[in-house]
C-alpha cells in the first residue's frame, strides 16, 4: 500500500465532509483514510458511518477525549498502518488531488517531506510560509525558536522512520503545537532526511484565524475551495500568487540586504575610525613608555653618582681617620691637658661669651 491518511478529528464533526472527499479523490488509489477521534460529537459518528460504508479505504477510531490534542490515539491508530508513507489531513482543510503523488515522490529520497505551505486568509487572500529544510536555519528554527513552517496538512514522512522514532506521537507540552512537537521529535533524528516541496498542493484554512465562525459559515467557505479544486485555473492562481509573494520576499530581502550593507559600511568605518585612535593612542603611549624609560635611566645614573660620591667621601675620611696625626690627637684630647682644651673651646662657644 502506497500510504496511510491520518485525519484527526475532535468537535469539528461536519468539516470532515469536506476534507475527507479530498483525500479519497486523489491520484494514488492505493490507500487508506484513518480518521481518528478525540471524543468527538455525534454528527461525526453518523458522518464516519456513511463514509465508510461508500468507501472500504476508510476506518473511523471513536476514541474518547484524550490528553492534549488526543496524540496518544494517533500512535495507536499507526500502529494499525500499512501506507509506505503517512500523510496527514486536517479536517478542515483541502488536497488538491495530486497532493499524495507529489508527497510520495518527494520521500522516494527522503524521510520527511511537505508540499509548499500556503494557508487560505479569511478574506479569501492566498498567504505562505517560506521555508527550505535543505538550510540549516529552517531546521534551527523550527527545533529551537518553536516556529511551524509546516502545518499538518502538508506534511508526511515513511512509516519506516516513525518506527524508528523513540516515542511517536505524545501529548505535546503545554504552549506547543502538536504538529509542531511531531516535526521536532523527526527533525531530530541524526541524518535525517528531510526536503521541501515547490509545488502548492494543500489549501490550509487555519482553524485559528476563524475562531468564532459558526459551522455554515465553514462550510460555505470551504464549499467555495472545493468547487474551485475542480477548476483548471486554480494552480496558476496559486502558482501566481506564490511567485508574486516570493518576489515580494526577494524585494524585501534585497532592501534589508541594502539596509545590512550600509551598516556594515559604516561598521566598517567606525572600526577604521577606531584603529586609526588605536594607533595614536598606541604611539602615545610608546612615547610615553619611552620617557618613563629615561627617567628611570636618569634616575639611576644619579643613584649611582651620588652613591659613588658617598664612596668617596667614606673612603677619603679613612684615610684621614687612619693617619698618625689623627692618632695623636685622639691620645691628646684624653690627656688633662686635652680635657681642658674641650671645655675652653665650648666655652668660647656659648651664647653670650665675653
Amino acid at each position: 500500500m502506497r500510504a496511510t491518511v491520518v485525519v484527526p478529528t475532535f468537535d469539528h464533526g461536519a468539516t470532515l465532509e469536506r476534507s475527507v472527499p479530498t483525500a479519497l479523490a486523489q491520484t494514488v488509489s492505493d490507500i487508506e483514510v484513518f480518521v481518528v477521534g478525540d471524543g468527538v460529537p455525534e454528527v461525526t459518528r453518523d458522518i464516519m458511518a456513511r463514509f465508510m460504508a461508500e468507501d472500504r479505504r476508510v476506518r473511523f477510531f471513536d476514541n474518547p477525549k484524550g490528553p492534549g490534542n488526543g496524540e496518544v490515539h494517533r500512535a495507536a491508530a499507526l500502529r494499525e498502518a500499512r501506507g509506505r508513507i503517512v500523510a496527514y489531513l486536517s479536517d478542515d482543510d483541502l488536497w488538491m488531488p495530486e497532493h499524495l503523488e507529489e508527497l510520495d515522490a518527494l520521500l522516494a529520497d527522503a524521510d520527511f517531506a511537505h508540499a509548499y505551505p500556503i494557508r487560505i486568509e479569511p478574506d479569501g487572500t492566498i498567504a505562505d510560509w517560506n521555508v527550505d529544510l535543505s538550510l540549516g536555519w529552517y531546521r534551527r528554527a523550527m527545533l529551537e525558536g518553536g516556529t511551524n513552517f509546516v502545518p499538518l496538512a502538508c506534511g508526511g514522512h515513511t512509516l519506516d522512520l516513525y518506527r524508528r522514532l523513540p516515542h511517536g506521537w505524545r501529548a505535546r507540552p503545554e504552549g506547543m503545537w502538536s504538529d509542531l512537537y511531531m516535526w521536532q521529535q523527526i527533525l531530530s533524528v541524526p541524518g535525517i532526511r528531510a526536503v521541501s516541496g515547490t509545488r502548492p498542493t494543500v489549501l490550509h484554512l487555519p482553524s485559528s484565524l476563524r475562531l468564532g465562525w459558526p459551522v455554515e459559515r465553514r462550510l460555505q467557505e470551504l464549499d467555495r475551495w472545493v468547487a474551485r479544486i475542480g477548476e483548471p485555473g486554480l494552480r496558476e492562481d496559486l502558482y501566481l500568487a506564490v511567485a508574486a509573494r516570493t518576489a515580494r520576499g526577494q524585494a524585501r530581502n534585497w532592501e534589508a540586504l541594502q539596509e545590512h550593507r550600509a551598516a556594515l559600511e559604516a561598521l566598517t568605518e567606525d572600526r577604521d575610525s577606531a584603529r586609526v585612535a588605536e594607533g595614536r593612542l598606541g604611539m602615545r603611549q610608546a612615547e610615553l613608555v619611552d620617557q618613563l624609560d629615561r627617567l628611570a635611566r636618569d634616575r639611576e645614573e644619579e643613584r649611582l653618582s651620588l652613591e659613588g660620591q658617598l664612596t668617596g667621601a667614606r673612603r677619603e675620611l679613612a684615610e684621614v681617620t687612619g693617619t698618625r696625626t689623627w692618632r695623636w690627637r685622639g691620645r691628646l684630647l684624653r690627656t688633662p691637658l686635652g680635657g681642658l682644651a674641650r671645655r675652653r673651646g665650648a666655652g668660647r662657644s656659648r651664647p653670650g661669651a665675653s
